[in-house]
C-alpha cells in the first residue's frame, strides 16, 4: 500500500527558473561516450529492449517502451432480469450512432479519478491530503456513472419486479481495445479482461468475470469485442446499479506480446525494477510514463527533464508550467467559486508520504508520481459523496407530507423525478337545488302579497382513489416544493431566475416532472456549520371545506322575513332528504335558533351537519439522487 500526498501548485509570479540538469551521482549517467558494445548489455529502463537498440530506432533508453493498449467501455449495454413467473425486465442503454448523444467510448482510468478528487479535497488549503493508491489504479477502467434521468426511469420501472423470485441475470456489453502505434510493437494476443464490481457489504471489490480473447489485436486498429456475464450478484444489479447508479470496472489482466515473446506481466515486472510511473492528466489527454531512475533515486526535476526536457518550469519551489498549460486559477475561497472557470487551471503534484519536500527527494522505484493540470470547472464538480433514494406511494395527506432528500451543502446538485401515480383523498359531491312559493291569487284573499325563493347545495363527501393526468406544469406548482431546512424554495421562480430546470415528461412509466437545481450557492439557504436537509414537500393538489348536507346559499322573496324563511326553507328540504343541515348555510347563525334541534318529528331528526375537509391528495413515487461535490 502507498499512502499519496498532494501539493497545491499555486499561482505565483516571482522569479522563476528553468530546469538544469543535475550531474550529480544519483542520477543516470548519458549515453554519449558509451561505445555499441556497452549500450547492448544496457537496459536503462528495464523494457528489455537493450538501450543500442533503442538508439538505433530513435528512442529514449530512460523512458520504457510499453505496449499502451487503451480499453473503453462502448456506451451500449443491456441488462436482462427474468423471473420465476417468466417475466422479464430490462435495462438497455442502445443509442443510434446517428444521435447526437451518442459517445463511441466511455470510461475513465482509476487514477485520473483519484488524482482529480485528491486535488478537489485539498483545493482551497495549502498544505497535505493522504490517499490510497494501489496497482489498480494504474489498469482499472470503470464504466461511468448511470445518466441521472435514465437511473431514475429505470429504478421506478423495477419497483413492479422487485419483490419476484429472480430465476437469473444475463449483461451483455462491448468493449473497445486499440493498441497505439509506437513502431516497436506490431500487435498483442492472448488477451485477458478481468471484470469487478465493489461490495458495498463485503466493503472491497470483487472479482466478476474473467474473459479470454483468443485473437490478434494489430498495432493502430480499434476493435470492439461482446462480453457475456451470466447470473452475477443480486447486489451488482440492485444495490449498486439501481440504488447508486454505479456499475462495472474492467482491467486488462495480460496479455502476449510476439514482438518480445514474453506476457505482458513479465515486462512489467522488469521495467518496475529500474523505473517509475509518473501519470500525466490534462484537459487533452492522459497517460502513464515508467521513467528510469538509478537505484539510489533522483530529483523530481530530473524525472520531469527526461521526460519533458527544458519545456517546464519550476518556481518558487512548484510546478508553475508544464508545455502549453500553467497556472492561472484565481484565487477562491470555495470550490462552488470555480464553476464555469473552464480557461483557468492549475498544476498539481501528488506522490507517496515523504519526510523531504518533493523537489529534495530521492524517488525510487517504490515510489509514483502524479502530474495533473486541472481547470476550476473539474475541482467545482468532483463528487464527495452521492445520496441515492426511492420511495414507493408517497401520499400527500389531507395537508402535506415530507419526503427526505438528503444532506446538501452550497456545492451539491439535486436530481428527482416524482411520478404521478394518481389522486386519492375526499370528494364533495355539490348537488344544487332550489324553491319557491308564492300564494294563490284570489279576489277575497288577504294577505298572500308575499313570495320566497331561496338556492341551496346538497352537499356529500365520498372517498376516492383514482388515475390523473395533468395537462400542464403549472397545475402542480403549488404542489411540489424543495424544502432547504424547511424553508420552501418556489420551483417555478426557480426556472425563472435559472437555478433550476423544471420539466414535465413522459416515459415508459407514465407522467413524471422531472428537477435538477445546481445553483445552491445562490439562493442563500446553506447555514454554516451545521447540517443542511433537502426534502420533497407534496402537498394535494386541491384543498377545500364545506358544510356537510343541506346548505342554505340564498334566500329572496317580497314581503317576508328572510331569516324566518331561510330556516324554515333548510328545514324542510333538509327534512325531505333525510340529511344534515350545514352550518355554513345563508346566515346559519340568525335562524339555527328556530330549528328544533335533536327533535325528532315526521320521520326526520334535525342536526347540524358540521364543516368537513376535502381534497385531492397526490400519490407519488419519487427518485432522487443528490451529488454533494467538495467545497
Amino acid at each position: 500500500m502507498h499512502y499519496f500526498i498532494i501539493f497545491s501548485l499555486t499561482l505565483v509570479s516571482a522569479c522563476s527558473f528553468q530546469s538544469k540538469p543535475d550531474d550529480g551521482d544519483n542520477k543516470v549517467k548519458s549515453h554519449r561516450g558509451l561505445g555499441a558494445g556497452q549500450l547492448k548489455k544496457m537496459d536503462s529502463d528495464g523494457d528489455m529492449i537493450n538501450d543500442f537498440q533503442e538508439q538505433e530506432l530513435g528512442l529514449d533508453r530512460f523512458i520504457a517502451n510499453l505496449p499502451q493498449i487503451k480499453v473503453n467501455f462502448l456506451q451500449n449495454y443491456n441488462i436482462g432480469f427474468r423471473f420465476e413467473d417468466e417475466t422479464e425486465f430490462n435495462i438497455d442503454t442502445a443509442i443510434r450512432r446517428t444521435n447526437p448523444d451518442f459517445k463511441y467510448r466511455v470510461g475513465d482510468l482509476f487514477l485520473k479519478k483519484n488524482s482529480l478528487n485528491s486535488a478537489a479535497r485539498i483545493g482551497r488549503f495549502s498544505g497535505v491530503s493522504w490517499g490510497d493508491v494501489k496497482q489498480k489504479d494504474f489498469s482499472w477502467v470503470s464504466y461511468p456513472e448511470v445518466d441521472k434521468e435514465f437511473y431514475h426511469s429505470k429504478v421506478k420501472e423495477y419497483q413492479a419486479h422487485s419483490s419476484k423470485e429472480l430465476k437469473n441475470i444475463e449483461i451483455e456489453l462491448e468493449n473497445s481495445i486499440k493498441l497505439v502505434e509506437s513502431g516497436v510493437y506490431n500487435s498483442i494476443e492472448q488477451l485477458e479482461l478481468n471484470f469487478y464490481y465493489y461490495s458495498y457489504e463485503k466493503e472491497t471489490y470483487v472479482q466478476l468475470h474473467t474473459q479470454k480473447l483468443d485473437r490478434t489485436f494489430h498495432a493502430g486498429i480499434r476493435e470492439n469485442f461482446h462480453i457475456s456475464i451470466l447470473n452475477p450478484p443480486k447486489e451488482l444489479l440492485e444495490d449498486n446499479y439501481l440504488r447508486r447508479g454505479e456499475f462495472i470496472i474492467s482491467e486488462v489482466k495480460d496479455f502476449y506480446i510476439p514482438d518480445l515473446g514474453v506476457k505482458h506481466s513479465t515486462l512489467l515486472k522488469s521495467v518496475k525494477n529500474k523505473s517509475i510511473p509518473v501519470y500525466r492528466t490534462t484537459p487533452f489527454e492522459n497517460e502513464i510514463n515508467y521513467v528510469a531512475i538509478s537505484d539510489k533515486g533522483e530529483r523530481f526535476v530530473d524525472i520531469m527533464e527526461k521526460l519533458f526536457a527544458d519545456k517546464f518550469t519550476i518556481s518558487e519551489d512548484q510546478l508553475f508550467r508544464l508545455e502549453q498549460f500553467e497556472n492561472n486559477l484565481q484565487e477562491f475561497k470555495y470550490l462552488h467559486e470555480l464553476r464555469g472557470a473552464d480557461k483557468e487551471g492549475r498544476w498539481f503534484v501528488m506522490t507517496n508520504k515523504l519526510k523531504r519536500h518533493y523537489l529534495k527527494h530521492a524517488f525510487t522505484q517504490s515510489d509514483s508520481i502524479t502530474i495533473s493540470y486541472i481547470t476550476g470547472d473539474e475541482l467545482s464538480k468532483r463528487p464527495s459523496e452521492k445520496i441515492s433514494s426511492s420511495g414507493e406511494k408517497i401520499y400527500s395527506g389531507e395537508s402535506f407530507q415530507n419526503y427526505a432528500l438528503g444532506n446538501v451543502s452550497n456545492n451539491s446538485i439535486i436530481n428527482f423525478s416524482v411520478y404521478i401515480d394518481g389522486l386519492k383523498g375526499k370528494e364533495l359531491k355539490a348537488q344544487p337545488g332550489s324553491f319557491s312559493y308564492r300564494p294563490p291569487n284570489c279576489r277575497n284573499c288577504t294577505g298572500n302579497d308575499w313570495s320566497v325563493n331561496a338556492n341551496f347545495t346538497v352537499n356529500t363527501f365520498k372517498e376516492f382513489e383514482k388515475s390523473w393526468e395533468f395537462v400542464n406544469i403549472q397545475e402542480l406548482n403549488n404542489s411540489l416544493e424543495l424544502l432547504i431546512n424547511n424553508n420552501p424554495l418556489n420551483m417555478a421562480e426557480l426556472v425563472e431566475a435559472n437555478h433550476a430546470t423544471y420539466e414535465l415528461r413522459n416515459d415508459q412509466n407514465g407522467q413524471y416532472v422531472y428537477f435538477k437545481v445546481s445553483s445552491l450557492h445562490k439562493l442563500d439557504v446553506i447555514a454554516s456549520g451545521s447540517e443542511n436537509v433537502a426534502s420533497l414537500k407534496i402537498s394535494p393538489v386541491t384543498i377545500g371545506v364545506a358544510g356537510n348536507g343541506l346548505q342554505l346559499d340564498s334566500v329572496g322573496g317580497h314581503n317576508i322575513d328572510k331569516i324566518y324563511h331561510g330556516g324554515l326553507i333548510a328545514f324542510q328540504e333538509a327534512g325531505r332528504r333525510k340529511i344534515p343541515i350545514a352550518v355554513t348555510g345563508w346566515k346559519f347563525d340568525q335562524w339555527q335558533k328556530r330549528v328544533p334541534w335533536g327533535v325528532r318529528g315526521s320521520g326526520y331528526t334535525p342536526t347540524k351537519g358540521q364543516k368537513e375537509k376535502y381534497w385531492d391528495g397526490m400519490v407519488v413515487d419519487v427518485v432522487s439522487t443528490i451529488t454533494n461535490h467538495f467545497n
